[in-house]
This record gives C-alpha cells, sequence and structure tokens, in this order.
C-alpha cells in the first residue's frame, strides 16, 4: 500500500541530510497491522506500507479521511537555494537558528488515526 501526502508538506522540509539518510520504523500499532514489516522511509512525500494483508488494506483505507501526519523535530535554519526549513544541520543557510552546544537534531515522523488519537506507525532518525 503506498500512502501519498496531497498536501505536499514535504516539500517545504527538508529531513534527509544525503542520500544514505533514511528514518527507521520506531513503532507499528500490530492492532492495526500484524504482518507489516519495519521499513525504513527515504521521503515522506509517498509512504509505502509493504506486506500487509487485503483485509489491513481495506481497513485503512476506509480510514482515508481519519488518516493524519505528525512530523516533529528541531529546525536547524533556512536552505539558501532550496528555500526549504531544514531539520538537520548541513547544508547551505540561508539563516541558522540559534542552537544549544551538542543540540541533537532528532526527527519523529508519524501516522496517525485523528479520530482515535492512536499511533499507527512511527519513524524515526536519531542523532548519533
Amino acid at each position: 500500500m503506498k500512502i501519498y501526502l496531497k498536501e505536499e508538506f514535504a516539500s517545504l522540509v527538508s529531513i534527509f541530510e544525503n542520500k544514505s539518510t533514511y528514518l527507521k520504523t520506531d513503532y507499528i500499532n500490530r492492532s492495526y497491522f500484524k504482518s507489516l514489516k519495519p521499513e525504513n522511509i527515504k521521503r515522506i512525500g509517498m509512504i509505502s506500507l509493504n506486506n500487509i494483508s487485503f483485509s489491513e488494506y481495506k481497513k485503512i483505507k476506509s480510514m482515508n479521511k481519519n488518516l493524519a501526519f505528525e512530523l516533529e523535530g528541531k529546525i536547524a535554519g533556512l536552505l539558501a537555494y532550496a528555500g526549504k526549513v531544514s531539520l538537520h544541520e548541513s547544508g547551505d543557510f540561508l539563516r541558522i537558528c540559534p542552537r544549544k552546544a551538542n543540540e541533537e537534531f532528532d526527527i519523529i515522523f508519524k501516522i496517525l488515526n485523528i479520530k482515535t488519537k492512536e499511533i499507527l506507525v512511527k519513524y524515526n532518525k536519531k542523532n548519533q
């Protein structure tokens, strides 16, 4: 199953510092997905949920209007040439946000059921 983000907020935010950066699956709600396998994602404009059953697919498809996406992180600044808000520390910045020394820029991305307030799947990128 592929979920495309209709509002395209992904085009306004820079999450990945380079091509080898990704978000790791941190949590899968087993009441929604019994067979979903953890999978890394490289972009948030389109999310793939692989290895789900047909009944799980129908359940998620039927709650289409109740799906929400939440992106959490600290803003490092505004990228000069892309015009995107950056949630990582690398790149050419037009403007850098104030930060503390050794501040971590962890990122959390969630797929939620807004009707029940449940998290379906949670991804993260922890800076080491």
